[in-house]
């Protein structure tokens, strides 16, 4: 078949070139002339100096850039691509975008006469140059039926989900997995080295066993070795877990369980280009590890909890000059102080062991007035001065004491 392909990254470059191995006579457009110049080198074909130019007459054109506006740019822009599309052709978008602008351009192209199937990739630039790609698809059965031969050149899962728009929401729920599972083992590493183990041979152990993952059995060596130089970047990540929480605040508000996933990513926002998990490691009282391998040989440092307490007591006493006491609970000082919900636990064992640290504080401070008032007024009778601030407000117990 007669195929275009727009975007020659990291994903792109091999998967035209299984287009191309598999036998299809294919056209390639890249903003960067000279990598599509390479390509032709590699594998053979042509290259077009625009995406209208590439699309035209093709029976597929496939699309792999980087974010809703590039799409947009390669599709309805100057010089797009649906300009010169032949009707009952399909094109197939790999970028990870959102179900906004699938729907979008497809609504555009069936005007236009020729199919759309939004079909985002998973698997990495290994998965790519293997030809080992999952993809989730959107769009109608009859445009899928169209792509789906295609894609089988270096894909090893390939399934249409619903309409137009459900590949690019199923790549969502996709991200939120591999961010949850990522964090966690790298904060599982930084504790591991932290705690004075050899993380590689626990590793070794607990890979046998439900901590098992692919990003643990794929990615502990080069997280280890403070490799970060390769697969799928921060940068990308981050603009993916973006879509997930406009998507998510128009869905449901807030969207559930990967906050402290973009948290964590934020903080390393300036090495987005590094490999994700590749994350800058986070450590268990909360700090980012620096960039050097987690088992270079050091002294071990003793563990310790005392930053994550002090985090977690001025996040406390924070929600309590917001707001009532009942706001207060564990949970909620774990997102004011950014950590995951279970760290309060290290140091409070329950709601109720965090409000007697409170009081214990709020004692303190109102010995401290009384004995500052005794010395001034005389020990017969003491007038207990009020603060502006709202000390009663730390716990029930100090209430009694300020009346």
């Amino acid at each position: 078949m007669r195929v275009a392909f727009l975007g020659l990254g990291v994903m792109g470059y091999p998967a035209a070139g299984h287009l191309k191995r598999a036998g299809h006579d294919v056209t390639v457009y890249n903003r960067n002339a000279d990598k599509a110049a390479r390509w032709i080198a590699e594998y053979g074909g042509e290259s077009a100096a625009t995406p209208s130019a590439a699309a035209d007459g093709k029976d597929a054109v496939f699309a792999c850039v980087g974010r809703d506006e590039d799409l947009r740019a390669v599709a309805v822009g100057e010089d797009g691509a649906f300009s010169t599309m032949r009707k009952g052709a399909v094109f197939v978008d790999h970028t990870t975008a959102s179900a906004t602008v699938a729907r979008e351009l497809s609504s555009v192209a069936r005007e236009s006469g020729f199919g759309f199937v939004d079909a985002p990739v998973s698997g990495g630039e290994q998965g790519a140059k293997n030809g080992q790609l999952t993809i989730m698809c959107g769009g109608s059965e009859g445009d899928y039926a169209k792509a789906e031969p295609l894609m089988t050149a270096y894909a090893k899962q390939c399934r249409l989900l619903g309409p137009s728009g459900s590949g690019q929401l199923a790549k969502m729920v996709n991200q939120i997995c591999i961010v949850g599972v990522v964090q966690g083992l790298s904060e599982a590493l930084s504790f591991a080295r932290a705690a004075g183990l050899d993380a590689e041979a626990v590793v070794g152990v607990i890979s046998k066993g439900a901590a098992q993952s692919w990003q643990m059995e794929n990615r502990h060596k080069t997280m280890l070795a403070g490799e970060f130089n390769h697969g799928f970047a921060v940068e990308w990540m981050r603009k993916d877990l973006g879509i997930c929480f406009r998507r998510g605040q128009t869905q449901w508000r807030e969207a559930p369980g990967h906050g402290n996933g973009r948290h964590v990513l934020c903080r390393g926002r300036g090495h987005g280009r590094q490999a994700l998990g590749y994350l800058l490691p986070v450590c268990p009282h909360g700090k980012t590890a620096g960039r050097q391998g987690l088992n270079e040989a050091k002294p071990a440092k003793p563990y310790h909890h005392g930053d994550l307490r002090n985090a977690l007591l001025d996040a406390a006493r924070a929600l309590l000059e917001e707001g009532p006491l009942a706001d207060l609970s564990l949970r909620a000082v774990a997102r004011r102080a950014g950590v995951s919900h279970a760290a309060p636990y290290r140091h409070f064992p329950n709601h109720e062991s965090l409000l007697v640290e409170l009081a214990l504080e709020g004692f303190a401070e109102l010995r401290g007035e009384i004995v500052a008032a005794a010395g001034a007024q005389g020990a017969d009778r003491i007038a207990l001065p009020r603060s502006e601030r709202p000390i009663c407000a730390l716990s029930p117990a100090v209430r009694l004491w300020r009346g």
